[in-house]
């Protein structure tokens, strides 16, 4: 377990490092952003495959259009911010605007290998679960049989956030998880938990829980 106290430019440095070392995906939680040096190239330069989710509530023009093929999720009153790997969290009072960057008194903590990793990392989640909500505001659902065919349901797990899709309808419905199709709700959370796993508390439909859905 690790927990290193960072500060000033060394916080630049250790978000630069923490894009360069990943291998599965790169989490951005920055509420004020615009293009600061190195920024663009490192994400350009991540290795192939890595995914990119990008948490923020104004960005600048130049750096939506420099830094392509990233998934950037508007989320209003955000004020945390967050930079992580698959191994690594960086939380810290960093922006990527020039004066954090370049200038300001800042201060961090870096977490490698240590149970907070994961807490980190299901709080980013449920920030997508919100977001997720936010985009689905317009479809009304109140009960399990109205999510609907195609629907993405998510869940989190030691950190890692999966994903099942609805194949059917119903007050149970049944879902499509790493290829297998009509499994339940349950059977799906435990192909990830490898443990009895109540199903409908495990997943949600954007910002609201399975089980918190009313039976058809």
């Amino acid at each position: 377990m690790s927990v290193e106290l960072v500060t000033d430019r060394k916080i630049r440095d250790e978000v630069l490092n923490l894009i360069g070392e990943a291998n599965e995906e790169i989490t951005i939680v920055s509420p004020y952003n615009e293009n600061v040096s190195g920024l663009a190239e490192a994400l350009k330069n991540r290795r192939r495959g890595v995914k990119v989710t990008w948490y923020y509530s104004t960005m600048s023009s130049n750096l939506e259009k420099d830094i392509p093929k990233v998934d950037k999720i508007r989320l209003d009153s955000l004020h945390a911010k967050i930079y992580a790997n698959e191994e690594i969290v960086l939380v810290t009072s960093l922006n990527l605007l020039y004066g954090s960057w370049n200038v300001n008194r800042e201060i961090g903590l870096l977490i490698r290998n240590d149970p907070l990793v994961h807490e980190i990392r299901d709080y980013v989640m449920r920030l997508n679960q919100r977001a997720s909500g936010a985009r689905k505001r317009e479809v009304k659902v109140r009960r399990r049989s109205d999510v609907p065919m195609g629907a993405e349901l998510t869940g989190t797990h030691n950190g890692r956030r999966y994903t099942c899709i609805v194949g059917r309808q119903g007050s149970q419905p049944k879902v499509t998880y790493n290829g297998e199709e009509g499994l339940s709700l349950t059977a799906a959370a435990e192909e990830i938990t490898r443990e009895p796993t109540n199903g409908p508390d495990f997943w949600w439909y954007g910002d609201i829980q399975v089980s918190k859905l009313r039976y058809a």
